[in-house]
């Protein structure tokens, strides 16, 4: 992977800048303001990869190993950009989503520029020579460059749009372009669901977007689609946590997102997010959810592992956490508001089990709902008989209250005796079937 070396790049792009030639137009940044770009040619190998580039995030996620927090890695990650190490890991990534090694991808990006063997747009670059926009067409274009120059030999020189000085600093200039020119447009197509619950979990953290607003700007009706994505990929950050902790086999994943998102695990993940935003709103509350996160964990890993009781039933189970909780809190003779340290430990050796243990807890836990669901039905049930027969008993008083001359005619006693009788007849029919139930 070539590139030119930082200095290099810096005095050759202002080389370029001060050219009688140079030309400029404009482009839409964030919060719809217009940026005026300059638009220069340099040489093929010159730019380097954006370290930061959403549609690569899962990728540098993982190669990063989940060692610290990801705000932490990708900070280093960003610092180490010059690296020809990770600039060929970058290389690789935004050729594969261009297309140039997978063909599977939607949009085939590097297909249609070796078809056309020429430049369509401008690559958008910082003064630094940071790719923001374009870095799926850049190494497309470079690829095809190094595999043939005579063929390709318009991709010698590029046409790249100059992003003006910063006003405070390049990345994060960078990350709200990026960001406004990828907006709309990504979002509706290409990123899977975790792609795109990361890159508005980076924008509401990183960009100060407001829920309102980056619905706004994508074009939601209202924030609720954006939250579900937000608290989505919260639950994701909990759950590759989880699983570093107690999956064996963890370091050998490839990528641990595209591992997960073909678990079939997303609507476990929306409840654990709806937890996480439950928590956050009511501190009081947290503990408790915590806890019911974690049970949600060992059934999803479980069903990973291969324990029977589940079978890839899982949201039969995750979707009644708050049961799962107190049916584990009742086995082990604790209560969930007083014993939460208790709870949180034997939790933690629970999700050491293997797979014979855990299928025992998880079937354990399964037939106390179930029982507990019984009860409530069976209360539910005789509650709403309860409710009739008042209602019988209310109407019955009512009627005697009418029983007089206001009310019934002389010619309409007949009428009245039959609709009496009527309701006495089934009322005694009511009294045969009760005396009749449990008998033989």
């Amino acid at each position: 992977m070539e590139f030119k070396e930082l200095e290099e790049r810096i005095d050759l792009i202002k080389e370029k800048l001060n050219s009688d030639t140079v030309s400029s137009s404009t482009i839409i940044g964030s919060n719809d303001t217009k940026i005026d770009v300059s638009l220069i040619k340099l040489p093929i190998k010159t730019l380097i990869f954006n370290p930061e580039n959403t549609r690569i995030r899962t990728d540098i996620l993982s190669e990063l190993g989940f060692k610290k927090n990801s705000d932490e890695a990708m900070d280093e990650f960003y610092q180490n950009k010059e690296n020809k190490k990770i600039q060929k890991m970058l290389f690789e990534w935004c050729l594969r989503e261009a297309g140039g090694t997978d063909e599977r991808v939607e949009k085939n990006i590097y297909k249609r520029l070796k078809t056309l063997a020429d430049q369509q747009h401008p690559i958008l670059i910082s003064r630094t020579g940071v790719i923001v926009d374009g870095n799926r067409r850049y190494a497309s274009m470079l690829h095809l460059f190094n595999s043939d120059d005579a063929k390709y030999h318009k991709f010698e020189n590029i046409e790249c749009e100059v992003l003006p000085e910063p006003d405070d600093n390049e990345r994060k200039q960078n990350r709200e372009i990026e960001s406004a020119i990828h907006l709309a447009a990504d979002f509706q197509q290409e990123h899977s669901y975790i792609d795109k619950s990361l890159n508005i979990e980076h924008m509401i953290d990183n960009l100060d977007y407001t829920f309102p607003r980056l619905a706004k700007s994508l074009g939601y009706a209202n924030k609720t689609i954006i939250e579900k994505h937000y608290w989505y990929s919260k639950a994701l950050q909990r759950y590759i946590e989880y699983r570093k902790t107690y999956d064996e086999n963890f370091k050998d994943i490839t990528n641990v997102y595209k591992e997960i998102d073909n678990e079939g695990i997303q609507q476990d993940l929306f409840q654990v997010g709806n937890l996480i935003k439950q928590g956050n709103n009511n501190v009081e509350t947290q503990a408790e959810k915590n806890l019911e996160i974690q049970l949600i964990f060992i059934v999803i890993f479980g069903d990973k592992l291969g324990v029977e009781s589940i079978s890839g039933r899982t949201y039969g189970l995750t979707s009644k956490s708050k049961k799962m909780l107190q049916a584990f809190a009742e086995d082990n003779n604790f209560n969930v508001e007083t014993d939460i340290v208790k709870l949180n430990k034997k939790l933690k050796d629970v999700s050491k089990y293997k797979v014979k243990k855990l299928d025992e807890f998880i079937n354990n836990i399964q037939e106390k709902i179930n029982q507990t669901e019984e009860e409530e039905e069976d209360e539910q049930n005789k509650q709403i008989l309860i409710n009739i027969f008042t209602e019988i008993n209310k109407q019955t008083n009512l009627l005697k209250g009418h029983i007089n001359e206001e009310y019934i005619l002389e010619k309409d006693i007949p009428d009245a005796e039959n609709f009496s009788q009527t309701i006495r007849r089934e009322l005694e029919q009511i009294e045969t079937n009760i005396k009749s139930l449990y008998t033989d």
